[in-house]
């Protein structure tokens, strides 16, 4: 069944996030499962949010990808879908927050969020080391959009463009 748009009741909001690629399309099709960030969101868990890939690739990153997460891409998902910029790409559940407090927790989920060294060591002990634990990934047909910081709301034109 195909929806269109914004669904109501909690099920999926009308915010997206931004990353860079290639981590935008790797959350949307569940390779990277967690989200580093040093702030918190301010919805209630657990929210569906768009995701949204940003004009910018992280070239190192890209480069540096192991080919192990790149065998492990779903069907139809190839290098081409890792590069498309400025577009939602997918939808996820944000369904937990941890707060890593030492450096030996967050190497403990590296193959979860591919961040290492994203963290510096001070964060851990202030409290403003994240992980944004994510399920049920979805990635749709990318519609162009612009992005924004932080948990966006996605104009009402371009949510008439998601198709899912």
């Amino acid at each position: 069944q195909k929806h269109r748009g914004e669904v109501r009741g909690g099920t999926l909001m009308n915010r997206a996030l931004s990353l860079t690629q290639p981590w935008a399309s790797l959350l949307a099709c569940g390779i990277k499962s967690i989200e580093c960030r040093s702030w918190t969101p301010k919805f209630v868990l657990p929210f569906k949010f768009y995701i949204h890939a940003t004009s910018k690739t992280d070239e190192f990153a890209f480069e540096d990808l192991s080919l192990e997460a790149r065998g492990a891409l779903p069907f139809g998902i190839d290098d081409s879908s890792l590069t498309i910029n400025s577009a939602i790409v997918g939808f996820a559940t944000l369904s937990e927050v941890k707060t890593y407090r030492i450096d030996d927790a967050f190497k403990a989920d590296e193959l979860l969020h591919f961040a290492t060294g994203y963290f510096k060591p001070e964060e851990f002990a202030k409290g403003r080391a994240h992980g944004f634990v994510l399920t049920d990934p979805h990635v749709i047909m990318p519609v162009p959009c612009k992005g924004a910081l932080s948990f966006w709301k996605v104009p009402q034109d371009v949510m008439e463009r998601v198709w899912f």
